[in-house]
């Protein structure tokens, strides 16, 4: 937390991403952020917004001046084709936005949560959006699902879900599936195992699994745990990769309520149209029922849709880094080191330590979608334009909420919640937000340690569509 490698200057464009890897590594490991280190933090990422809404990956300039020397307001709304870049510094991206947002749900507390501009937010929101319900990651960026996930999930998190944030949006992703059931970062390209995260994360929000060929994605999916090594490839034919722990791992808890899974074991999908005779589903089996996976007080259970006791072997034997080695060093260091690799041979870093740690999370806690859970439709309360209270002011429209989704032009008159609601709106609002969150649930049952007792590798579970902790989500809300 206080100082980088030097082997880390190629990276200064992704500050926001260092203080999510940071950070949620100390909440995996239940460590404390001294409120010196809390503070520097804010000052950090608070460094990163724009004026113009988002946040970039290195500090901005505190005035943003359009050509005509005109300063930008909410009265005189900024016009990025006209960007004069060397004058406002970094612009603001998509997924440094998404970094610096749950970078803030961690630090908790009220400053944290009022840190972001909700008003400036939303309209650069609304101009990265596309007709198609893609977004650009930047202005004039290119497209990709990595844009959509991190667009709605900012959105969710902030409470700036609107029509127009959503429209065509499931669409977009169902546009993204290929022939082999996995999802690419556009339509026509190839399918990849952190887009198909960003898809099936997106669908779990939305709660549209009915727009794509679920079958067709399980057969993909569950093809990337390699029968040797444990872990997740991210590409059909690619090497093993540990930060592929949490990108598909966390898939599975995301799909698995959906699935009747009386009618089929964890290595056989004939019935959902797959080949349980491949040589594939015979590995895993026999991995499934090897002496190894069956040591005394491990209570191994093929309870889910790939084997969590080969996924942390590869991460906790394969992936934490040798003792000559240092972090970002690629020098001859004898240091002692720390955090975790892709795979043997690399070197550890940040980016894998994190999501390493989710890896292990997502197989040792599995956090699981309640099916019977009494979540609000997101159309009926987190969708509505509404109108009538001080909260609502951030819609200025005069339409009521329509069977047919009428969608209000959102223009925010504020950067902040106001608590003086009386048509109850609000209260909803945050209810349903609460209640999407907290219906998925820890099934104790399904602790599984490899090796030794619980405190000695066991990490906090971790909520598997955004990778943050349940009650940092829920103190977040609270504050808003």
């Amino acid at each position: 937390m206080k100082s980088l490698s030097s082997g880390y200057q190629s990276l200064n464009a992704s500050q926001p991403w260092f203080c999510l890897w940071i950070l949620n590594t100390a909440y995996h490991l239940n460590a404390q952020i001294s409120p010196e280190e809390r503070t520097k933090f804010l000052v950090k990422i608070a460094s990163l917004q724009n004026e113009t809404g988002g946040f970039a990956g290195t500090p901005t300039f505190s005035t943003v001046i359009t050509p005509d020397n005109k300063k930008v307001s909410e009265s005189n709304p900024y016009n990025f084709l006209k960007l004069d870049q060397a004058m406002c510094g970094e612009q603001s991206h998509l997924l440094s936005s998404f970094a610096a947002v749950c970078s803030l749900v961690l630090l908790g507390g009220k400053e944290a949560a009022n840190l972001t501009n909700r008003s400036t937010m939303l309209n650069w929101l609304l101009q990265m959006k596309q007709n198609n319900g893609s977004f650009t990651v930047h202005f004039n960026g290119e497209v990709d699902l990595r844009g959509s996930y991190c667009a709605i999930v900012i959105a969710f998190l902030l409470d700036i879900m609107t029509p127009e944030i959503v429209s065509n949006v499931a669409d977009f992703v169902y546009s993204c599936q290929n022939y082999d059931g996995g999802f690419g970062p556009s339509p026509g390209v190839e399918s990849h195992g952190s887009y198909s995260f960003c898809a099936i994360a997106i669908l779990d929000i939305l709660d549209r699994f009915d727009c794509i060929d679920m079958a067709a994605f399980l057969d993909y999916v569950t093809k990337r745990q390699m029968p040797l090594e444990g872990g997740f490839n991210g590409r059909i034919n690619k090497l093993v990769d540990g930060c592929y722990s949490y990108w598909i791992g966390s898939i599975f808890p995301m799909i698995q309520s959906k699935l009747d899974t009386t009618s089929f074991n964890s290595f056989n999908y004939s019935k959902l149209g797959g080949d349980s005779s491949s040589s594939l589903n015979k590995d895993l089996a026999e991995t499934q029922s090897s002496d190894d996976n069956n040591d005394p007080g491990l209570n191994y259970q093929p309870d889910l849709l790939f084997d969590r006791m080969m996924l942390q072997k590869y991460i906790l034997l394969c992936c934490q880094a040798h003792p000559i080695l240092k972090a970002g060093d690629r020098g001859n260091n004898k240091r002692s080191a720390c955090g975790l690799r892709d795979k043997p041979g690399t070197f550890p870093d940040y980016y894998h330590t994190s999501y390493c740690l989710s890896g292990l999370s997502v197989s040792q806690h599995y956090l699981v979608q309640q099916k019977d859970a009494a979540v609000p439709e997101l159309d009926d309360i987190l969708l509505r334009p509404n109108v009538g209270c001080a909260y609502c002011k951030l819609v200025n429209s005069s339409s009521q909420h329509s069977s047919k989704r009428s969608a209000a032009k959102c223009i925010p008159k504020s950067s902040k919640v106001s608590d003086a609601c009386r048509c109850g709106c609000c209260g909803k609002r945050k209810v349903a937000r609460l209640a999407k969150i907290n219906s998925y649930v820890a099934n104790e049952k399904r602790k599984l340690l490899v090796f030794g007792e619980i405190s000695d590798n066991q990490v906090m579970p971790v909520h598997p569509v955004y990778n943050l902790g349940v009650d940092k989500i829920s103190e977040f809300f609270s504050f808003q």
